[in-house]
Order: structure tokens, then C-alpha cells, then sequence
């Protein structure tokens, strides 16, 4: 098949086709189909409706039937489908986009490749606007389909198609979505649909520095997508998944946020019982705000942001009942608001004292709340009988 058979269907810009070009802010062409040099890690424009689309490669394309919106359509695609076995396709270090050769679902894990191709794989969310990560690799690939490998540093090795590498399935639709039961944190703009997930991956075997069982971020091409992303220790690479050990007693994570528009943003959990099984205490921490999100009790937080990249959050997780207390304690406000109140930490227990300073007879109500102010916990009443210290 060629670019041609693609256009017919499509608005296709920049390959010389009967749609004509669209035009950049710039007032050059925009060329909607893009392929990807694994060797300079570069994208490269197709620009001729001759082009061929080889099995094998991967391709992105912009679709639009207006300048803002797209209508679902059907392509069809003339030629022979291939057939047997593929294995032209050739991955090195970085970034590689690969495609489904077949015109029938596949599973990448029954692909014959050499063992340091990883079996995770990113494929583009047009719901959210980023790029999904998918881990494991179990789910089936749809036909045709163009997804994103990163391979550490050992290039130049040759992927396998073969014809049991194929699965069964009934759908007419490419893979968009992945569920997962690792916790991640979500940000989303209040001002569009768009959003980027990061993923904490719990791992006795992980270490804190960059590893086979961490996960590069990738990009939006999306202008208008807010990124949230970490670190591994000591090094600038950005993960989209970032592998701990849970066997550590204490963590702290730094969180950084790329902002692409000021405006009002949220973050929030998803599976945050993965996280609080290994944990006892979670906070995620603002250091903008000073405050602290509990997420034994809460599991989001809504901030204003100015446009660019923040170092703004902290992913606090400790076993530690000392070092709970610590973050809480000497890193934030606790003040009491009634001067005849005061708190003591001792002994591994917290204690509330109250100076009573009348003779007459008093009633305390006494209720636990979180950060946030939100009811934790009403322990009921208390009777104070009299000047002296309770």
C-alpha cells in the first residue's frame, strides 16, 4: 500500500495529494504523516503520496477533517495482506517506532526478539493526548498499529513476525487505553481534556538510579498537554515509570510538572491501595503551598500553576511512625488556634494538653481531623472540672 490509499480516505496534508496543503503559524506546509529515524532519533516528513508504507514501520499521522475536529471514518486498504514471517525490522538504543505488520491483532510478548527489547510498550491516547505506557506487553495490538519502544543501550537488534505471534479478536479499533493496578498520579488541566500519567512501580529488586525496570518519558506532541514525570536518582532522564524497592523504609520521590498553560491543574491517585499496601503513610507534599496531602484520606489535590516546568512536588512514603511525624510536624504549621491548647509527641503516641483556666465546670469536644480539614474521627466528649492542666 501507498500514502494514495490513505489520502482518498483522508485529509492528508504536505504529500502532493487532491486535498491540497494545510499551513503552519509560520505559513509553511504541514505535513500530516510523519516517520521516526531510530538512527539520529529524529522525525522525518512524507511529503509524496507515492510513498510506500512498508510492514513493520511504524508512522504518525495527524488526522482532521476541520482545523479542530476530527470525524471518524473507515480506511480500506488495497493489496495483499502480509503474510508469514517478518523480520526486516531492526531496533536500536533510544526511541524506535514499530508497527504491527499484520492485518490481525498480535501479542509483542510471542514476538521473537532478542531479550533486551523490552516487553513494555507506549502507544498514543487520543482521549488524553500523551502517550499511554503499557506494561507487560500482555495486551493484544491492533492491525496495523504504530507503538513506541525505548531500548537501553544495547542497539541493533532484529524483531521476528511470525504468523503465531497472531491473536483472535473481533474489534475494529486500535489499542488506546491500558488498565493497570500500579499506582500512578494523574495530572489534568481544568481548561481542556488533555492529562499525562506517571507510574510508582513497586519492585524488590529496583534501585533508586536508572534501571531496566524504570520506564523513559515520552513527550506529547500535543502543545496543549500538561506532563508530570520523575527522577531517578542522580541522573536528568524522565521517567513515566519510576521502579522502587518497597523494601525501603522511608522514600521520598520528587515530582516534577510541565506546565504548558497558567491556569488551574489537578493531580490525583489511581490505585492508591497499591501504594498503602506497602506504606503506612503516603503524603504527597507542595512545596509551593506548604501543604501536605494525606492519601490515607484524600486521594487529589487542585492547584494554580504558572506555565513552564516545576520541581513542585515531593512523594513522601515512609513505615516509619518517627519520620511520619517528622515530615508533619517540622516541616508544617501546627499552631494551635486556642492558646490553652498544646500538643506533645511522646513515647510513639500524641497527646493533646488543655489548660483550663476557670473554675467553673467546662465540656470538651474533642474530633480528629486531616490536613485538609476533613473529619477524620469524632472521639465524643470530655468534662473539665475546674482550673488546672487536662
Amino acid at each position: 500500500s501507498t500514502v494514495n490509499e490513505l489520502d482518498d480516505d483522508l485529509f492528508i496534508s504536505g504529500v502532493g495529494g487532491a486535498d491540497g496543503n494545510a499551513t503552519t503559524g509560520g505559513g509553511g506546509t504541514f505535513y500530516s504523516i510523519k516517520t521516526f529515524n531510530r538512527f539520529t532519533e529524529s522525525h522525518s516528513n512524507v511529503t509524496s503520496t507515492s510513498t510506500i508504507l512498508s510492514p513493520s514501520v511504524g508512522y504518525e499521522i495527524y488526522l482532521a477533517t476541520t482545523l479542530g475536529t476530527f470525524n471518524a471514518t473507515t480506511v480500506d486498504l488495497v493489496g495483499t495482506p502480509s503474510v508469514g514471517q517478518i523480520s526486516s525490522v531492526q531496533v536500536n538504543q533510544g526511541w524506535n517506532l514499530v508497527g504491527n505488520p499484520y492485518h490481525s491483532f498480535l501479542r509483542w510478548t510471542d514476538v521473537t526478539k532478542d531479550a533486551s527489547v523490552p516487553n513494555d510498550y507506549y502507544i498514543f491516547n487520543t482521549d488524553n493526548g500523551s502517550y499511554d505506557f503499557v506494561s507487560g506487553g500482555t495486551d493484544p495490538i491492533a492491525p496495523e498499529q504504530g507503538f513506541w519502544i525505548n531500548m537501553l543501550p544495547q542497539g541493533g537488534k532484529l524483531l521476528t513476525f511470525n504468523e503465531e505471534d497472531k491473536v483472535s479478536s473481533n474489534s475494529s479499533t486500535f489499542l488506546r487505553k491500558k488498565k493497570t493496578q500500579q499506582t500512578s498520579f494523574i495530572i489534568k488541566s481544568n481548561s481542556n481534556t488533555f492529562s499525562t500519567k506517571t507510574i510508582i512501580n513497586f519492585d524488590a529488586t529496583a534501585s533508586l538510579k536508572f534501571d531496566e525496570l524504570d520506564a523513559k518519558f515520552l513527550s506529547s506532541p500535543n502543545l496543549e498537554t500538561p506532563a508530570i514525570y520523575s527522577f531517578p536518582e542522580g541522573s536528568d532522564v524522565r521517567l513515566t515509570k519510576n521502579s522502587v524497592s518497597p523494601n525501603k523504609e522511608s522514600l521520598k520521590i520528587p515530582l516534577t510538572i510541565d506546565i504548558p498553560i497558567q491556569g488551574t491543574y489537578l493531580i490525583e491517585s489511581e490505585n492508591i491501595s497499591t501504594l498503602l499496601g506497602n506504606y503506612s503513610c503516603a503524603f504527597l507534599e507542595d512545596k509551593e503551598n506548604n501543604t501536605l496531602i494525606d492519601f490515607n484520606f484524600d486521594n487529589s489535590v487542585t492547584f494554580e500553576s504558572e506555565s513552564g516546568e516545576s520541581k513542585r512536588f515531593n512523594l513522601i512514603l515512609s513505615n516509619s511512625f518517627e519520620e511520619c511525624q517528622k515530615e508533619i510536624f517540622n516541616n508544617y504549621s501546627h499552631t494551635a488556634k486556642n492558646k490553652a491548647l498544646s500538643l506533645r509527641n511522646t513515647n510513639r503516641s500524641l497527646y493533646i494538653d488543655y489548660n483550663f483556666g476557670s473554675e467553673s465546670n467546662n465540656s470538651l469536644s474533642i474530633e480528629i481531623l486531616n490536613i485538609n480539614g476533613q473529619l477524620v474521627k469524632s472521639l465524643g466528649t470530655v468534662s473539665v472540672i475546674g482550673k488546672g492542666a487536662y
